[in-house]
């Protein structure tokens, strides 16, 4: 345990998708995760060539590096390892482990909702 008892540190091998679903099928979680990882990549580069948004090219390029950190774990060894985990009073969210993988594309994620959010705010605003 680190962080004043509220973050472990772990060692969880995922063979499936998030809390191992699917882990008796290995070539549907392989596949699954190219095709995203493939829409994704193809996003990322809308975002770069069209916005001129920082902001969104940064949570664009982190969530591409998260998600091609897990699909080439997963294509290579098979499984992704997690190996963070926080201590929480919700006993179904302590078995939850990520990696830093994970963290990108979680981060990632909330700059584009954020930055949607203040968009359409702006936009509503000037109606």
């Amino acid at each position: 345990l680190v962080c004043k008892d509220r973050i472990v540190i772990r060692k969880v091998y995922n063979e499936g998708f998030a809390l191992n679903k699917a882990e008796n099928h290995p070539k549907l979680v392989k596949t699954v995760s190219v095709g995203t990882l493939s829409s994704i990549a193809v996003y990322s580069l809308l975002i770069w060539k069209c916005s001129a948004c920082m902001c969104e090219k940064l949570a664009a390029a982190l969530v591409l590096a998260g998600g091609f950190s897990n699909t080439y774990e997963r294509l290579k060894k098979g499984r992704v390892v997690d190996y963070f985990s926080f201590k929480t009073k919700w006993k179904k969210f302590n078995r939850l482990t990520f990696n830093l993988g994970d963290f990108y594309i979680f981060l990632g994620g909330f700059i584009l909702m954020i930055r949607t959010i203040m968009k359409k705010s702006l936009m509503f605003l000037l109606l």
